[in-house]
């Protein structure tokens, strides 16, 4: 029922003076301020209908949480650290907590330690006063269910639930060191390449969720974690709906009423479109910095929400681009059917204007600093060509290579590069610059010390100007070699190298090396295989002869079985950088996948003659053999092999070997060793087991272990769809499931990959 604005004023005061009354002094009540206003009585009526039979959350605060709180702030000052029962230096399963966090309707949060792998936890406990109620249990196992059945970057990792030796159920999850949405929200609203890249994550942890049937039910800034590396986790899956079961009363209306849907006012069942609607009220928050519905209380919050619209984002913030605007006033529609009908479709609008662009135009800034900067462009190539007749050689450049060198890492031909070297008041940074300079020397030398430098270098480069782009980018490569090495695990790579990537394009949009970056970690982590493919195709397409670029680009073609484009690809990549060695590494790979095996062995000689140290070309020269039936050739391979990083993957193929041919027990062995490589960690390895299990003809545990090797996102997953070895599992149902999972749909087509 619609009210005109004196109405909707009188009532924020109607229910503030008659909710607290009831029976015949409640109908004297209204009676006496409504004045016969049937509409106006109607409405205040069905809204105090509905706060009687709502859950008591602040009465509940009242009396059973606040005694306790005034009860610890009059206790000595160190009672008041950890609450009464917990002290720091407790243990609690197998964990040591060192203080607490913040309290919850449905759980206790603190912050523990790890003393076996030596890491920093969250702990989540049932407040005392639910310690005993069977439901708020069964909710607490739900949480733990529901998060470890998604598995996604945007998603908060839950590493066990256990229970205490007095029976106290507990839920142990990853630290995360940032900030909640809601703190950087009261902050001030951010730049909107910012927000959409923030929303972006919000909504493929919501479409991971409704893909697996589960409803969040509470979303809301204070459940959306930012990592300092500008990660979104989502948090507090406590009152998620699983499949069509639930853990709540009929009737209830759980959830945060300012990001409620209307739908989910008044109890009723709610489906993915009330997420949507929930993310949309967050939205709208992050653009304007204040929520679409508010009043006095919540009915009357309740009420904006069921009958009001929004004011139009654009009266508020003018800038806010219209494309981002409209996404989010759709998603707040009244009815769910006038909304996205799926996560999947609000994922693709919100994907696609981040591909192309949505920020207000601050061309006129940068072409300032262009110009300014514009007659000192062949100066600037005329140094490059200088370090380098000295002997300073950019990495992956021939010793004479000065012009290339110089055009490599931004003094092209015209100035686009150049404004790449400026930070404030149109001034370049050059300290930030030579810090760059130094970084982009140490990151091509492929060893854990140089590249360490190297990091440290391009952050340096930023501390100098956070807004300078190129160290971004710089930095996104040196945490991919750092990966690529083994130093750090690509859970703690790929988030990283996202986020460098996406800073240094919110910077300059035009910079090749950090969509290639983007595209290779969207690719490799994230398995988005159409945003990597936009942003592989862009590093090209803004610059043809960026190596780096080409060689991403031919990885992802190899994914999905286009070999003979992948091949060329990389060839053209070797002709543009002789000395990037991973190029010729990547042949080896096509030539081996699409079965050309002589001659991946024989370019795989050609580059150990002139690098003994790349033992992973090894594997795949093992693999050749492997499927010309030439197994003591490729157990004499494995044999000299020497490389730390990649022994799991000689082992397994050792193992299949002897599965192959018929000595089970040896195999069995192998399997043995590599369990004790993965330690307490059944998902690591799992990708190497599931290569044993195959050859030794036990398909469910290859199933299970590659199900294992996908939730700990090994990059190999992505090879499954032409990996010879895994061609027995074709047939299987269940492996156009694992395609899906990793993102190797079978229908991707050819305009897809073009």
């Amino acid at each position: 029922m619609d009210l005109d604005a004196s109405q909707r004023e009188r009532l924020g005061d109607i229910l503030e003076r008659s909710e607290a009354v009831h029976g015949n002094r409640r109908e004297q009540l209204l009676d006496a301020v409504c004045h016969g206003d049937a509409a106006l009585r109607a409405e205040a009526e069905a809204l105090l209908a509905l706060h009687d039979a709502a859950p008591r959350y602040l009465e509940e605060v009242a009396q059973e949480i606040l005694p306790s709180a005034f009860a610890a702030l009059a206790s000595e000052v160190d009672d008041a650290r950890v609450p009464k029962g917990m002290r720091e230096g407790q243990r609690i399963g197998s964990y040591l907590v060192r203080g607490p966090l913040a309290p919850g309707g449905m759980g206790v949060v603190y912050r523990a330690h790890d003393p076996k792998l030596d890491r920093p936890v969250v702990l989540k406990l049932l407040p005392p006063h639910l310690e005993a109620d069977d439901r708020a249990k069964k909710r607490l196992v739900h949480e733990a269910r529901a998060i470890s059945a998604l598995d996604h970057p945007n998603i908060c990792s839950i590493y066990e639930i256990g229970e205490t030796d007095d029976g106290q159920l507990f839920l142990a999850m990853a630290f995360y060191d940032g900030e909640t949405l809601k703190e950087r929200i009261a902050a001030g609203a951010g730049a909107v390449e910012e927000t959409i890249s923030i929303a972006r994550q919000i909504v493929h942890a919501l479409e991971a969720a409704h893909r697996r049937n589960i409803v969040h039910r509470d979303i809301k800034p204070s459940n959306v974690m930012l990592t300092r590396e500008g990660l979104v986790k989502m948090l507090d899956f406590g009152i998620a709906k699983v499949h069509d079961s639930d853990l709540t009363k009929e009737g209830t209306a759980l959830g945060t009423v300012a990001y409620m849907s209307p739908e989910q006012t008044v109890g009723t069942d709610v489906g993915p479109e009330s997420d949507i609607w929930s993310f949309g009220v967050v939205l709208y928050e992050m653009l304007t910095g204040r929520r679409p519905f508010a009043g006095l209380n919540d009915q009357a919050v309740i009420y904006a929400i069921r009958h009001d619209e929004p004011a139009p984002l654009r009266d508020i913030q003018p800038e806010i681009p219209t494309a981002i605007a409209k996404i989010a006033h759709r998603c707040l529609r009244k009815h769910p059917a006038d909304r996205y009908p799926s996560a999947s479709e609000l994922l693709n609008d919100l994907s696609n204007l981040e591909r192309n662009g949505s920020a207000p135009d601050s061309g006129n800034l940068r072409n300032r600093k262009r110009l300014a900067l514009s007659a000192s462009v062949a100066l600037m190539a005329v140094l490059f060509v200088v370090l380098t007749m000295n002997g300073f050689r950019i990495p992956g450049q021939a010793p004479d290579g000065g012009i290339d060198a110089a055009r490599s890492i931004g003094a092209s031909s015209d100035d686009r590069g150049a404004a790449n070297f400026v930070a404030g008041n149109d001034q370049y940074d050059r300290d930030a610059y030579e810090l760059y300079l130094k970084g982009r020397y140490f990151v091509g030398k492929m060893e854990r010390a140089s590249l360490e430098k190297a990091r440290s270098y391009f952050q340096q480069a930023l501390d100098h100007d956070p807004t300078y782009a190129p160290a971004w980018s710089g930095l996104a490569d040196a945490y991919d070699l750092l990966s690529g090495i083994g130093v750090i695990t690509p859970a703690e790579a790929y988030p990283r190298i996202r986020v460098a990537a996406e800073n240094a394009l919110a910077i300059d949009p035009q910079l090749a090396e950090a969509h290639a970056s983007l595209g290779f970690s969207l690719s490799m982590y994230f398995w988005d295989t159409p945003l990597a493919l936009h942003h592989l195709r862009r590093a090209i397409e803004l610059n043809p002869e960026y190596a780096r670029a080409r060689r991403f680009y031919a990885a992802e073609l190899r994914n999905h079985g286009r070999f003979e484009e992948a091949l060329s690809e990389v060839r053209l990549a070797q002709q543009l950088d002789p000395f990037d060695e991973p190029a010729w590494i990547e042949e080896i790979i096509i030539l081996y996948l699409s079965g050309r095996h002589d001659e991946a062995v024989a370019t795989a000689e050609l580059l150990l003659e002139r690098e003994q140290g790349y033992s992973y070309v090894q594997i795949f020269v093992a693999l050749a053999n492997i499927q010309q039936a030439k197994f003591e050739e490729a157990l004499a391979v494995l044999d000299a092999f020497d490389g730390a990083r990649v022994q799991p993957d000689a082992l397994c193929l050792r193992g299949y070997i002897y599965a192959v041919t018929d000595r089970g027990f040896e195999a069995l062995r192998i399997l043995d060793e590599l369990d004790k490589q993965a330690g307490t960690d059944p998902a690591h390895l799992a990708f190497s087991r599931a290569v044993v299990y195959l050859a030794m003809g036990e398909q469910d545990m290859a199933f299970d272990a590659l199900d294992q090797a996908a939730t700990s996102r090994d990059w190999r997953m992505r090879l499954l769809k032409v990996e010879p070895l895994f061609e027995p599992l074709h047939s299987d149902s269940r492996f156009s499931d694992l395609l899906e999972k990793v993102g190797l749909r079978e229908d991707v087509g050819s305009d897809e990959l073009m």
